[in-house]
C-alpha cells in the first residue's frame, strides 16, 4: 500500500500582492444555496470523516466537497474553486475524472493532525476496500506546481494543498490538504490554478497507470492547471527563459531528484524549484505542439504510442521530444 504526498506550493502571478461533518453539517447544492445535510445525503467519501473531525463542516458545490474548520463562507469559496478545477480537469481527461475532495483546516497545528492521521486519509474499511497504511507504508512524493513539492509532513506544511493517496488503484483514496498561510497567499485565480493541478493527480491516482517519469507527470498537471486560466504558461516560463538566455538550454529534461525540496541535506531554494516545474511544463507543451493536447494526456494515462509502459519506452518518447523541446526553449530565450 502506498501513502503518497503530493504538495503544492505556488508563486509569482498567482501570489496575492504579485499581480461539523456531524448530521445536521451544512452542504451546498449546485445552485450555492445551504441545505441541510441529512443522514441519508452523506457526501461521498468522508463518511471516516464525521467521528475523527465532529468540529468540521461539509460543504458541497457541484462535484467538489470540501470538509474543513474555516469560517461557512470561505468554505463555500473553496468548493466553488474546487468544483471549477475539477470541470477544468474533465475537460481534457479521456474519462471523467473522480471529483475531489478538500480538507480545510483552520490552522497548521490542525493540518499537521490530519495528515498524521492515517484514519482520516484511508479509505473506509467498512467499504471492503484498504484500511489504514501499516508501518510499511511508504511516503512517495510527485510534486506540484510552479514551487515545488513536499516529502514531509515539514515541507507539507508549507505548501498551498498537499494530496494525500492511500491505497492501490482501482480502490486508492485521494485528498487535497490545503495549507494555511501559504494557501492564504494565492489570488482567487491562484487558488483555481493549484486545485486544477491538484485534480490531475487524484485522476491520475484513481486508475493504474504506466511508469511514467517525473517530468512528464509534474508537467502534464502544470499544463492543465494553466490551459484555461487567464494566467498563462508563458508568464510562468519567464525566469526559465532568462536563464535559457544566460545559461544556454538544459542538457536533459528534469530528474525526479531535481523536484524534492531538498539536495542531499541542503534545501533547494524557491526559485530552482520554479525552475525545474517550469522545465516539465514547458516540455509538456512541446510535446502537445508536435502530437497534440489529447496525445500529451494519454502519454502519463495509457503510455507511450505503439506500445510499452515502462520506463523503457518513455526513455524512447524522451530522446525524439528532448530536441525538439530544446529548440522551443531557443527560440522563446530570443523573444
Amino acid at each position: 500500500m502506498v501513502l503518497a504526498l503530493v504538495g503544492c506550493l505556488i508563486g509569482g502571478p498567482v501570489v496575492a500582492g504579485c499581480g461539523a461533518p456531524g448530521e445536521g453539517g451544512p452542504v451546498t447544492s449546485p445552485s450555492g444555496r445551504a441545505e441541510s445535510a441529512s443522514p441519508g445525503h452523506a457526501s461521498p467519501g468522508v463518511s471516516d470523516l464525521r467521528d475523527r473531525w465532529p468540529s468540521a463542516q461539509v460543504i458541497r458545490a457541484g462535484e467538489a466537497v470540501v470538509v474543513g474548520a474555516r469560517p461557512e463562507a470561505e468554505l463555500r469559496d473553496i468548493a466553488a474553486a474546487a468544483d471549477e478545477a475539477w470541470q477544468r480537469c474533465r475537460a481534457v481527461w479521456p474519462e471523467q475524472p473522480p471529483p475531489p475532495v478538500i480538507l480545510a483546516p483552520a490552522t497548521s497545528e490542525q493540518g499537521k493532525a490530519l495528515r498524521d492521521d492515517a484514519r482520516l486519509v484511508s479509505p473506509d474499511p467498512a467499504d471492503g476496500r484498504p484500511g489504514p497504511p501499516d508501518s510499511s507504508g511508504k511516503a512517495v512524493t510527485d510534486g506540484t506546481a510552479t514551487d515545488g513539492a513536499a516529502t514531509d509532513g515539514a515541507a507539507a506544511e508549507g505548501a498551498a494543498a498537499t494530496t494525500v493517496v492511500v491505497g492501490d488503484p482501482p480502490h486508492s483514496r485521494a485528498r487535497v490538504h490545503l495549507g494555511t498561510g501559504a494557501w492564504d497567499a494565492l489570488t482567487d485565480e491562484g487558488r483555481r490554478v493549484v486545485l486544477t493541478h491538484e485534480c490531475v493527480h487524484v485522476a491520475l491516482s484513481a486508475q493504474p497507470r504506466p511508469d511514467a517519469p517525473r517530468w512528464l507527470v509534474e508537467g502534464v498537471a502544470e499544463y492543465v492547471a494553466y490551459r484555461d486560466s487567464p494566467v498563462s504558461l508563458e508568464d510562468v516560463w519567464e525566469p526559465l527563459r532568462e536563464k535559457v538566455t544566460r545559461d544556454g538550454v538544459p542538457d536533459t529534461l528534469p530528474a525526479a531528484d531535481d523536484f524534492e525540496p531538498v539536495e542531499g541535506t541542503r534545501p533547494r531554494s524557491l526559485e530552482q524549484r520554479r525552475l525545474t516545474y517550469a522545465e516539465a511544463s514547458s516540455a509538456a507543451a512541446t510535446y502537445a505542439r508536435l502530437h497534440g493536447e489529447s496525445a500529451l494526456v494519454g502519454l502519463v494515462v495509457t503510455g507511450p504510442p505503439g506500445g510499452g509502459r515502462d520506463r523503457d519506452a518513455y526513455g524512447r518518447s524522451q530522446a525524439e521530444l528532448l530536441p525538439a523541446w530544446q529548440t522551443d526553449l531557443r527560440r522563446g530565450s530570443q523573444r
